[in-house]
């Protein structure tokens, strides 16, 4: 079959093909947006949590743990902290939810070409447990989903949920890529995703792109794939904010 010679090791019997697919480093591509803002004059003040805001003449007062900002304008995105933002500009609603993510590394001999999927059940609150292929030639098995009450449960799990996760990601694994020895899946880390889907829903739902008060643009919900559509996220909220997109080169 085709799929069988794209990827020969694969127990598929069929398989949806996008050649679009492809990676980036997303260290790399953050920096270099980045550069670019700065570039254009954008000033980066990190470590400056939000305690505050407040309209201020025509401006928006932000009140950080690094001293005062006044901006004409403001974006949130803030990730799994953007609904909180949003509060102290008098959002109310909607909530995110965290759910965390673990990941195995695949060690193996066998060469894969493609990023493989399973299908997806819809009423699951992930894609399912996928192989990510790295730029360095590594891979990466996950994320599965765990939802959690803290927004930073980043710690690794105990010896023995650790022990039970791994034999769900080799069983998961297994399905979709073949037989595998368990000692080929090592644990790899962890990230949370910010959904606004509670964990008692069955449907997800979409990412929210809002301004209130006027200036004050609000991204919540943003996960996958708000990497992938990111470029195209930061022209709708510089359209929401009223500045025209850049011409196209």
């Amino acid at each position: 079959s085709e799929s069988q010679a794209l990827e020969p090791s694969i127990p598929a019997i069929a398989a949806l093909h996008c050649p679009q697919t492809g990676i980036v480093d997303v260290h790399e591509l953050v920096l270099s947006l980045r550069a670019a803002a700065e570039r254009e004059g954008a000033v980066f003040v990190t470590g400056a949590r939000l305690t505050g805001a407040a309209v201020d003449g025509g401006g928006h007062r932000l009140v950080t743990t690094r001293g005062e900002l006044i901006a004409s304008q403001v974006v949130n995105a803030a990730g799994l902290a953007a609904d909180e933002i949003a509060a102290h500009f008098g959002v109310q609603g909607p909530t995110i939810h965290p759910c965390r993510g673990d990941y195995f590394r695949l060690v193996t001999p066998t060469l894969y070409r493609q990023l493989i999927y399973p299908v997806r059940d819809r009423t699951h609150a992930g894609l399912g447990i996928h192989l990510t292929l790295e730029r360095g030639g590594g891979y990466r098995l996950g994320p599965d989903v765990t939802w959690v009450d803290r927004r930073d449960d980043f710690a690794d799990r105990e010896a023995a949920p650790l022990a039970v996760k791994h034999a769900a990601f080799h069983a998961a694994a297994e399905r979709l890529l073949g037989p595998l020895a368990p000692d080929q899946l090592r644990y790899d880390g962890c990230g949370i995703r910010p959904k606004l889907r509670a964990p008692h829903e069955n449907e997800e739902k979409d990412f929210v792109l809002t301004q209130q008060p006027p200036g004050v643009a609000h991204l919540i919900g943003i996960e996958s794939p708000g990497l992938t559509a990111a470029l195209d996220l930061a022209e709708r909220t510089a359209a929401l904010l009223g500045h025209a997109a850049p011409p196209a080169e």
